[in-house]
């Protein structure tokens, strides 16, 4: 298997003034890596598949992440939306872990 290794992801993309940027890093049979860029505010995350921990933000490198765990049949997937600052966070669904 081939590795792919980024030092610094945020020379990957720019960040946008409004919205949410996405850049697909890498994409074939077992692996689908997709990094995204969110304008200022909060992001709210719902498991579609499989389950994901809260998100967290990171001061330093000014980036979220958040743990996703595939379900039973190996697949995950997540939605991601920005949530306007001041806005109440969106009730986390029975996907969401601790």
């Amino acid at each position: 298997m081939e590795y792919k290794f980024l030092a610094n992801l945020q020379q990957e993309f720019a960040l946008p003034e409004k919205g949410i940027l996405s850049r697909v890093l890498e994409k074939n049979a077992n692996v689908n890596v997709t990094l995204f860029g969110f304008s200022a505010g909060a992001i709210d995350v719902t498991s579609v598949t499989g389950t994901h921990r809260t998100p967290v933000w990171d001061g330093g490198t000014q980036m979220f992440s958040f743990i996703v765990r595939p379900s039973a049949a190996g697949t995950a997937q997540v939605r991601i939306a920005v949530r306007p600052l001041g806005a109440a966070p969106v009730t986390c669904s029975p996907h969401c872990g601790a």
